[in-house]
């Protein structure tokens, strides 16, 4: 925020390093106060005639330092994929080894596998949901549960899509079956 006194335009230190311009020794400038609706707040402002332009070593400097800075960003960045990766496929295994799925079978269907779906999906991707599964129903009225509650079974899956589910077979909320579709193990 600069301020103008009298046609001349003053502004905070921070603002003139920001357009390469240093505060000279002894500056003088105007200090002002204001409310805010977090309370008081006060800033020193200095006119150009105040400032000194940055010498070309400090240009160079502070072009190192960017430069500096912009390749370690990028170098986090591409650790931060890999450990991502890293951490996404140690998750994926443990789906697929969990479910007793053949790796193959899903090794291009990631985002399936470890993410939470209905009954049906499963069922229809192979895999059975089991009775202990924790299901969460959503607004939609349907129940999903994740990949640690299904298991590869994808006989029984087909039977499941085939007849329904079988007369001692529960719904996700205890239940009884009660003659609407639904495939629960």
């Amino acid at each position: 925020m600069a301020i103008e006194i009298e046609g001349i335009e003053y502004r905070t230190e921070a603002q003139w390093e920001r357009v390469h311009r240093h505060l000279r020794k002894n500056a003088k400038g105007v200090h002002r106060e204001w409310n805010t609706p977090h309370g008081k707040d006060e800033a020193w402002f200095y006119p150009l005639t105040q400032t000194k332009k940055w010498t070309e070593a400090e240009r160079n400097r502070e072009r190192k330092k960017r430069r500096e800075a912009e390749a370690e960003k990028k170098v986090r960045a591409r650790i931060g994929e890999a450990v991502d990766r890293a951490v996404s496929n140690r998750e994926f295994e443990l789906a697929v080894a969990g479910t007793g799925a053949p790796w193959s079978e899903f090794a291009e269907r990631r985002w399936f596998v470890t993410s939470t779906h209905t009954a049906w999906q499963w069922v229809d991707a192979g895999f059975v949901p089991l009775r202990e599964a924790r299901w969460r129903q959503a607004d939609n009225g349907y129940f999903y549960c994740r990949w640690c509650d299904v298991r590869w079974m994808p006989k029984r899956a087909e039977q499941l899509i085939q007849f329904g589910p079988r007369e001692v077979d529960r719904l996700p909320d205890g239940r009884p079956y009660d003659g609407r579709p639904w495939w629960v193990y």
